[in-house]
């Protein structure tokens, strides 16, 4: 999602890249989605009484094309207003990032209550398994160090 393009920002990552992979896993969610549940989830799932977040992933997808394109456009027609608002989006990213990580552990800290350690770690080390995999995959592929940080978060 989004959080990913922050940490590519602040990080000195290639954002334009990390924008681009954002935009298309969320569109291709539409399509995968559906054949995922078809193929897998029908042998977990009664269909009847789902209930399939389109709406919530339609306004991931809006989320992520509506300040591109205002982004776009500023930097297009107003370049002087773009820079200037660009020099607070560092700023404005890290307290972003203290506000999700902070209020996301304290609404969900029961969770904490009702799983175990190893559970945790779990949890923990699955995405940086993920982040790993990705840049070594984008270094096997002769990456340069902006784009395999996007890759990697991705």
């Amino acid at each position: 999602g989004g959080s990913s393009n922050i940490y590519t920002a602040l990080l000195a990552g290639d954002i334009d890249l990390s924008v681009t992979m954002t935009f298309i896993s969320t569109a291709l969610a539409f399509g995968t989605f559906p054949l995922w549940m078809e193929l897998i989830g029908r042998h977990y799932v009664d269909f009847s009484q789902a209930k399939f977040p389109w709406w919530s992933m339609f306004l991931s997808l809006i989320t992520l094309v509506l300040p591109v394109s205002t982004g776009f456009l500023l930097r297009r027609y107003r370049p002087v207003i773009a820079h200037r608002i660009g020099r607070f989006l560092n700023p404005i990213a890290v307290g972003y990032l203290v506000f999700i990580l902070t209020f996301g552990v304290y609404i969900n800290m029961y969770i904490f209550y009702i799983i175990d350690f190893k559970s945790i770690m779990a949890c923990c080390f699955l995405p940086w398994f993920g982040f790993i995999g990705g840049a070594i995959v984008s270094l096997i592929g002769v990456r340069d160090r902006k784009k395999t940080i996007a890759i990697g978060i991705e």
